[in-house]
């Protein structure tokens, strides 16, 4: 990442409508101290090299704060919106959240509380919430995250709507009240689906895969955290793709396919790697950690751990630190120093019941009650485990309950109280079975066939030893499935359903392809990039369009060339990729010219004007945009001309070219007024009618600005 990833502060005022040298004339005098102190923050302030990620934007920041002081909500909120030149390209407030500044936004988002719109607020809620999540502050997360819920509805905002559910079925998850996680995400990807929410759809599939995981369905988790790899990929999002790969790892490590898990979290530690992602990469540092557990590399194990928690704690979060210190925990218990592992277990307990993960509270105490009874303590071992069961069976954790029943078998069995030791073991291997954990399954076998032998019963011992031996076996070659969608329709486009489309359209590209017509050929690619477009995944409709022109060309076809073109440009406008847009529409802009048509022609300029208006080059902008009056007066759209004004005026003024900008602004009063005359002709007042005109004309005379005939 560069050193300074924040904008030109001198551009930037620009964009917020701040001229450094006309303060005094622009605020009043009791404000004026703080937009000087927001100019100088934004203009003088210069990180050093070695400036923490939270120093390189502190200019901004501190910027944000002197506008606050005097209620300045607007700019205060495009502060922290401004894109910043990181790999990731968030927005400022999105940044901070990757880099682990959670603190610091909830006083950001506080001080917005309540100060912009309805809708806005429901944001603001959301991001609040995000933030408590990540702080591992669970019931301040649902609180919020209930509020933007009640919002979104209340304003029909579907996708918020889902977002809320997502976010609440993930507090929930790590209460560890699973069946309140599955059905929130479940809506959540219902909602998603019916509002063709591609991103959504991935996000829910990858949070139903988690609640699976915690529950110990392995196989169930695998299939939608396949689901969610395979939407990641098609729409280009990293941060999900390195999520659904890290749940892959996750859950064929459980499944004992280390090979499989190791190659998963890696793919998933090179992209958050890349994405400058603090909490994706710690989260996969901790799942290589799991893998070399299971290996038995011990010391490779606790280098990842520790890793791990040094990230957690240098982003200030509270739930990753208390996984990293319980992993490091399990790694010392494993490697048999005992009383590091008890130390490491407790430091993970305080932080598990300081943010009250209750999941990790169970997983926790049934680490301690191993770790009591390697050293023979096994009163407190028992007291531990009985304390994990109580807690799973609360929160339905299946597969914690069938752990700390194993627990507890493990425990009697050395008090060689072998008929409750069987009991146990009986009682986790039910468990396994229902929620289909096979690991777990062999486990409890394998601990039954240990019972039955000190019982001095070898033929039942070895009867559950075999058992457990050919579960071993089978589950040593694992495979996960994907499925994709297939093609689409018009019909089914029109009416919304894009997914249903992308199936027929699918259809009609094979056939095709199969006859062998190019011509036929350049219709479902067209089609299926359209409907990709209207799902917003701009990638995979880049990829179609950009076929689609490639077949153009190649048979002469002019008119899909031009149809392919325009895609093209709006494609990568969506995607905020201006200089290609501008590429493929100054392409379609030769076509249409050479087709003659002055509508068409005057949406492509405009579009080229909005292209260079966005990348701050207002000179070009304005070039493309006075191209655009001049045929939007040829075709007489009067309401389009208007717009298009404005745009120039907003130009100008950025550009401090007040004079234009003023000139623009009587171009447009003389709009109004042909308007106002056209009105009063219509109930008969002509005498004011013929007075409007003659203000309009007198407007448009002195600027050389020809005017529409109708006042002539």
């Amino acid at each position: 990442m560069t050193t300074n990833p924040t904008p030109s502060g001198e551009l930037f005022l620009i964009q917020l409508g701040i001229n450094p040298s006309n303060l005094l004339a622009d605020f009043p005098g009791n404000q004026l101290d703080q937009y000087i102190a927001v100019v100088n923050w934004l203009k003088k302030y210069k990180p050093k090299l070695d400036a923490t990620n939270l120093e390189k934007v502190k200019g901004y920041l501190e910027a944000f704060y002197h506008l606050c002081k005097v209620e300045d909500w607007y700019r205060g909120g495009k502060i922290i919106s401004i894109r910043l030149d990181t790999p990731t390209n968030k927005q400022l407030h999105n940044q901070l959240s990757i880099w682990g500044y959670n603190k610091e936004l909830i006083d950001l988002y506080n001080k917005l509380l309540g100060n912009l719109s309805f809708a806005l607020d429901g944001v603001i809620r959301e991001n609040l919430g995000n933030a408590y999540y990540l702080l591992g502050n669970y019931p301040q997360a649902i609180n919020f995250h209930q509020q933007h819920l009640t919002i979104a509805r209340e304003i029909g905002d579907r996708k918020g709507e889902g977002t809320a559910l997502g976010n609440l079925g993930a507090a929930y998850c790590l209460l560890g009240n699973y069946p309140q996680t599955i059905n929130f995400h479940q809506q959540h990807l219902t909602i998603a689906r019916e509002i063709g929410d591609c991103k959504g759809e991935g996000s829910a599939l990858g949070d139903i895969g988690l609640a699976y995981r915690s529950l110990g369905d392995y196989p169930q988790a695998i299939n939608f955290y396949q689901q969610s790899l395979t939407i990641a990929r098609e729409i280009g999002h990293r941060d999900g793709e390195g999520s659904a790969l890290t749940g892959l790892g996750l859950a064929y490590n459980a499944l004992e396919d280390y090979p499989q898990a190791f190659n998963f979290h890696q793919q998933s530690l090179t992209i958050f790697r890349e994405i400058d992602d603090r909490h994706g990469e710690a989260s996969a540092l901790g799942g290589l950690g799991l893998v070399c557990d299971a290996l038995r590399d011990y010391p490779q194990a606790i280098n990842f751990h520790q890793q791990h928690l040094t990230i957690a704690r240098e982003i200030g979060d509270r739930n990753g630190e208390g996984i990293a210190l319980g992993n490091l925990g399990t790694a010392y218990l494993l490697l048999g120093d005992y009383p590091q592992a008890i130390n490491y277990l407790q430091q993970s307990l305080i932080v598990a019941r300081e943010i009250g993960n209750r999941k990790d509270e169970g997983s926790v105490l049934a680490g301690l009650g191993g770790g009591y009874r390697s050293i023979k303590n096994y009163p407190q071992a028992i007291n531990c485990l009985q304390q994990s069961l109580v807690i799973a069976r609360e929160i339905g954790d299946r597969k914690g309950e069938a752990t700390a029943l194993g627990g507890l078998g493990n425990a009697y069995l050395l008090l060689e109280n072998y008929p409750q030791a069987i009991n146990f073991y009986q009682q986790s291997l039910s468990i396994a079975r229902e929620i289909g954990d096979r690991k777990g399954e062999g486990t409890a076998l394998g601990n039954l066939g240990a019972g039955y032998d000190a019982l001095g019963d070898y033929p039942q011992a070895i009867n559950f030893h075999q058992q457990s031996l050919t579960i071993a076996r089978e589950i040593g070659d694992r495979k996960g499935e994907g499925s994709v969608l297939g093609n689409l329709g018009l019909t089914y486009h029109r009416l919304g359903d894009y997914l249903q489309a992308i199936n027929f359209h699918q259809q009609h590209l094979t056939i095709a392809r199969e006859i062998g017509d190019r011509k036929g050929e350049e219709i479902p690619l067209g089609n299926l990039g359209a409907a990709y477009d209207a799902l917003e995944d701009y990638v995979q409709a880049i990829n179609f369009h950009q076929q689609h022109l490639t077949i153009a060309k190649e048979i002469g076809d002019r008119n899909g060339e031009r149809i392919a073109l325009g895609n093209l440009g709006a494609a990568y406008d969506a995607l905020e990729d201006y200089r290609q847009s501008i590429n493929f529409d100054k392409q379609h802009l030769i076509i249409v010219r050479e087709i003659g048509d002055l509508v068409e022609e005057s949406k492509i300029l405009c579009n080229l004007g909005n292209a260079f208006n966005q990348l701050g080059e207002y000179t070009q902008a304005i070039s493309f945009y006075q191209q655009t009056l001049t045929v939007l007066q040829t075709i007489r759209d009067s309401p389009t001309e208007e717009q298009v004004i404005i745009k120039i005026i907003n130009c100008y003024r950025i550009l401090q070219n007040y004079k234009k900008a003023i000139d623009f602004n009587q171009y447009h009063l003389a709009i109004i007024l042909k308007k106002t005359a056209n009105l009063y002709e219509k109930v008969g007042e002509y005498d004011l009618a013929f007075k409007y005109c003659a203000r309009a004309l007198s407007i448009v005379t002195e600027l050389g600005i020809p005017l529409t005939p109708e006042c002539q």
